[in-house]
């Protein structure tokens, strides 16, 4: 077999979990001889930290286009792609992976393999009650052939009672990140003065809807500790609310928020550092762990400050609080246990000794469970593969289904330009 390809749909390129995680793909890949292809859509924006992160790790970007026959891309594409190459098709939406299957078997590849990998909750979830009755076939397809993979039980658990699916067809790979290195519980090096509360995330509300709460109970904590400090980084939609409601509090705890905007990927380990203990969830939550910070694991869809606890005493990466995903969940509950105030104020009052050894714990977990290197492997050797093969007529809904996708996309980034 030549050498490894892996290939990746992206309807705009812009910072977030799924991103970074793509350029830590990519760059495994990359220093394993293999190549990385993302195909973008066309006319749609790659943001300047992505384009950056994605030139660093090697990434061939080609572009494509919906068409109601199905997807089309560069020409150049099938020159990336050579038969004794070891081909994996991993989309990170169910809607990509059906057209970008459709057009690798439009190119004569009809052996590439093709994974639905997905990342986060509505990935696998009901948007609309069309999408499921066109799709639950699919995704069962998917499952039987071993080719659908969730990051967590919690996401199992929704596509599962969702579609009707076995559990037991849906592998579990959670996400990766570099394992080696690392602090083994490091010493907190708090400067005089200065306690540091940091967040990270794309303002994508209500999925990540917690720092609201966060805010809210820092503007509480505030008025007792006035030693305290918040500083959250990223961009998003979400962005202004969040601005607007820092602009309520009163201006002497104004000045101790701090709204860091996007940071470049390679450019967080000041943020890291400086930090005594970070509240996210997801991948970025990861990269803190790794630096030995105690991490709150924030859940999600809620602009409140509900937590499971901290990272390394459970094992997940936020959860689903309420809504539409909170029947598909068997133990809800659990990412309602802790309040952000209720845990900040335990790491604020916390011995080194403990510290230290709570970070230990998170390290011990995260080098355990969340490696670049199982992820990867367990990809590309997943049991068999969905070949893209579907009815006629499913095909066609799906096409028009994918078309008006794209359709919203396109108008929403026209609005936001307006705006």
């Amino acid at each position: 077999m030549g050498r490894k390809i892996m290939l990746c749909c992206f309807d705009r390129v812009e910072m977030g979990g799924g991103t970074t995680y793509f350029y830590r793909m990519a760059r495994w890949l990359s220093e394993r001889g293999g190549r990385t292809i993302a195909l973008v859509s066309e006319g749609s924006s790659v943001s300047e930290n992505a384009g950056r992160m994605f030139r660093e790790a090697g990434v061939e970007i080609v572009r494509f286009r919906y068409t109601v026959f199905g997807i089309r891309a560069e020409q150049r594409l099938k020159d990336y792609l050579t038969e004794d190459a070891e081909i994996l098709n991993l989309q990170l939406s169910f809607e990509n992976l059906y057209l970008s299957a459709d057009l690798l078997r439009s190119l004569g590849l009809r052996s590439v393999r093709s994974v639905f990998y997905a990342l986060f909750w509505g990935d696998v979830s009901p948007r609309l009650s069309l999408n499921v009755r066109l799709t639950r076939g699919f995704l069962r397809k998917l499952s039987l052939s071993g080719s659908f993979a969730v990051m967590d039980e919690i996401m199992r658990d929704i596509a599962a009672n969702t579609y009707g699916l076995s559990r037991e067809k849906i592998s579990i790979i959670e996400p990766g990140l570099r394992t080696e290195g690392g602090e083994e519980g490091r010493e907190r090096k708090r400067r005089e003065g200065s306690f540091v509360i940091s967040s990270l995330c794309r303002m994508d509300f209500p999925f990540k809807g917690y720092v609201l709460g966060l805010l809210s109970d820092f503007s509480e904590l505030a008025r007792v500790y006035p030693d305290m400090k918040l500083k959250i980084a990223g961009d998003g939609p979400g962005l202004p609310r969040l601005r607007e409601e820092r602009e309520k509090l009163p201006q002497d705890i104004q000045e101790r928020v701090e709204l860091l905007g996007e940071l470049p990927y390679e450019e967080l380990t000041p943020l890291i550092r400086e930090s005594d203990v970070h509240v996210g969830m997801g991948t970025s939550m990861l990269d803190f762990v790794r630096e030995g910070v105690l991490c709150i694991n924030a859940s999600a869809y809620q602009t409140e400050n509900y937590s499971a606890g901290f990272f390394g005493e459970v094992n997940c990466l936020g959860g689903p609080v309420e809504g539409r995903f909170s029947e598909k969940v068997s133990e809800p509950e659990r990412y309602r246990a802790f309040r952000f105030q209720e845990l900040i104020r335990r790491v604020y009052q916390m011995p080194e000794a403990e510290y230290r050894e709570k970070s230990r714990k998170a390290l011990e977990l995260y080098r355990t469970v969340y490696s670049i290197d199982h992820a990867m492997e367990s990809l590309f050797v997943m049991p068999a593969a969905y070949r893209g093969s579907c009815g006629a007529l499913t095909r066609t809904a799906m096409h028009a289904l994918y078309l008006w996708h794209s359709f919203t996309i396109k108008r929403k980034e026209r609005e936001e330009c307006r705006s």
